[in-house]
């Protein structure tokens, strides 16, 4: 760059304006820059080369893309400046960073002709997709006819048409017309259009000076809207981001810049969190934090397993903001629950070692089971390593049992149970409900027997129906404890299927004084039809003394008729059940009759 007030020159690679020996500002105005670059096309036009070549260079120097197209030209040809086409091709790349079609064409043109081109091997393909898609006429429609090229890897249609479409529009583009007016009528590789072909066909003839068919066009021949959004493909954006990101392999992140932005802007998830990794780090445009995180949010929240990473490691560095690593935890767990394999080692990690989140050895290994399933490789070594270390704590907790020292015992089971062994957490339970080691709790007894149980263990589950068997530590449930030990006699436990029966008696037992108790209060309230019928159901469930009463109300014919012979057999039933009273039926004789006083007075 040739500083404006000492004359002196100095290679700018900062992207800065001020001179290194006299410290003057030489930036300009967009305004400034314009008034230079038509005074440099006024100087070329007048074959004053050396004027606009130097023209050329101070705009360009500046941003100005067309300088940077002008400027290679002049290097290119020899005019005004020194002939020199490796510096050409710098400039040519530096229209085509500013979003020049018309250089990235003339580079990728360039670079075709040097056939010993350092990077016309690589890069090649790269600037001739970058060309077409910044608007170069010659290059969408090579584009269009490498997409048409059938058994071809780039093989293509439906991204053919739209290059000829972009390119039939434009100035130079009555070939890519006549070829988008040819496939839209044979109907070969796309749906035929023959409307829309002809139409193409008219464009192509105006363009090409062809009277007949110009004039046939005034007549009145369809025209549609010669628009490339009409042939826009779904996997428009996507392949945006590829050409992004293959320009970003390149090396050329002003070009990747550009087109991840485009793609972003059509909704493409994957390429607004490239782009907020550029913004980031500063690659390929000016570093910008608060646009980055934002960026990242709206692809994580999308759902892109990559952006909740990039976005919790910008929490968690504070980028943008102030640090949070509460946040940063939670963005990981996101990304982890969407099957990101990395950020389920990482939150297995953070459990592990209670890093943003608190310590949870079960979780730990629960997640590094979940990404070595998945093929992690370093969940798979931490998945055995934390497995072996729960296994040998176990076994060394059964063996301070074994010897008396259930302050031991208790202390590792504690640590087995955190990382979640079944077998663990069942003995804890015991040695809660039995208080070795520790206070009695039989209230955490029971939580951590049906912990264990929820882990596949069969003896926390027949420990647990013993607990609702025996209200220990919960409230009694017939209907909970009959679960827990069925399940334990299923699995072979030993001891199950008498308390099963037990449970089954009690229930039972339970059920008959309820039943006689209401028996009794629908006779004290003078409705003998339903004491009758309650303790004829009491009665059918084994109730001896509901057998004896129901002898009484047949053979005195209370509340029904008298019947002899049924009263016998009720009477022989409540014997069998091992009921026999002498007094019993006076007592009962005096109840009715004072419950019939009673009736009577009211």
């Amino acid at each position: 760059m040739k500083c404006n007030s000492c004359g002196e020159t100095w290679k700018n690679t900062s992207g800065g304006y001020v001179c290194p020996f006299c410290a003057s500002d030489n930036s300009m105005t967009p305004d400034e820059i314009l008034a230079v670059f038509d005074k440099a096309c006024a100087d070329f036009e007048a074959k004053a080369y050396g004027a606009a070549a130097e023209g050329f260079l101070c705009a360009a120097e500046r941003g100005h893309a067309e300088a940077c197209t002008r400027y290679a030209s002049c290097l290119e040809r020899g005019l005004g400046v020194k002939k020199s086409t490796p510096e050409a091709l710098v400039w040519l790349k530096n229209a085509a960073r500013l979003g020049s079609g018309e250089g990235a064409g003339r580079l990728h043109r360039a670079l075709s002709r040097m056939r010993f081109a350092r990077d016309a091997a690589s890069n090649l393909d790269l600037w001739l997709l970058v060309a077409a898609e910044l608007g170069d006429v010659e290059s969408l429609e090579a584009c269009g006819d490498l997409f048409c090229r059938t058994g071809g890897e780039s093989f293509a249609p439906r991204r053919a048409l739209y290059c000829y479409a972009r390119a039939a529009i434009l100035p130079g583009g009555e070939s890519a017309a006549r070829k988008l007016s040819r496939m839209l009528s044979l109907g070969e590789l796309v749906p035929t259009d023959a409307e829309a072909a002809e139409a193409y066909a008219v464009i192509a003839a105006r363009r090409s000076m062809l009277s007949r068919l110009t004039a046939r066009s005034s007549e009145g021949a369809p025209v549609v809207s010669a628009s490339p959004e009409k042939y826009t493909y779904d996997e428009y954006p996507a392949d945006l981001c590829e050409l992004a990101l293959n320009a970003a392999s390149a090396h050329e992140y002003e070009i990747a810049v550009l087109f991840y932005r485009r793609s972003a802007e059509l909704g493409y998830v994957r390429a607004a969190n490239c782009l907020g990794v550029c913004l980031e780090r500063g690659r390929g445009a000016a570093a910008d934090p608060d646009e980055a995180i934002r960026l990242y949010r709206v692809a994580a929240e999308a759902g892109s397993t990559l952006a909740c990473l990039n976005l919790g490691d910008a929490l968690r560095r504070g980028i943008g903001g102030e640090v949070d690593e509460e946040a940063a935890f939670g963005w990981y767990l996101r990304a982890a629950e969407l099957g990101n394999l990395h950020a389920q080692c990482l939150v297995a990690d953070c459990y592990a070692e209670g890093r943003y989140t608190d310590a949870d050895l079960r979780l730990a290994l629960d997640w590094y089971k979940r990404a070595a399933l998945g093929g992690h490789p370093r969940a798979m070594t931490r998945a055995d390593e934390l497995g072996a270390e729960v296994t040998a704590a176990y076994n060394a907790a059964i063996a301070a049992e074994e010897s008396g020292d259930h302050a031991r015992a208790f202390e590792l089971y504690s640590l087995a149970a955190a990382a979640g062994h079944a077998g663990a957490i069942c003995n804890l339970g015991i040695l809660y409900q039995l208080g070795l080691g520790c206070e009695r709790n039989a209230r955490a007894a029971a939580a951590l027997y049906r912990d264990a149980a929820s882990l596949g263990s069969d003896a926390a589950a027949f420990n647990l129906g013993v607990c609702y068997l025996k209200g220990d530590g919960v409230r009694y449930s017939y209907r909970e404890a009959k679960r827990y030990l069925r399940r334990a006699l299923e699995a072979g436990k030993e001891g199950a299927e008498p308390l099963l029966a037990q449970a089954e008696r009690n229930r039972k037992r339970k059920q008959i004084r309820r039943i006689y108790s209401l028996a009794a209060t629908m006779q004290y309230k003078g409705n003998l039809k339903d004491a009758i019928r309650l303790r004829s159901i009491a009665g059918e469930l084994g109730c001896a003394r509901a057998s004896y009463l129901l002898g009484c109300h047949l053979e005195f014919g209370c509340g029904i008729r008298s019947d002899l012979g049924r009263a016998a057999v009720y009477y022989d039933r409540a014997a069998d059940l091992g009921y026999t009273s002498r007094t019993m039926k006076g007592a009962f004789l005096r109840f009715v009759r004072s419950c019939e006083d009673r009736q009577s007075d009211k």
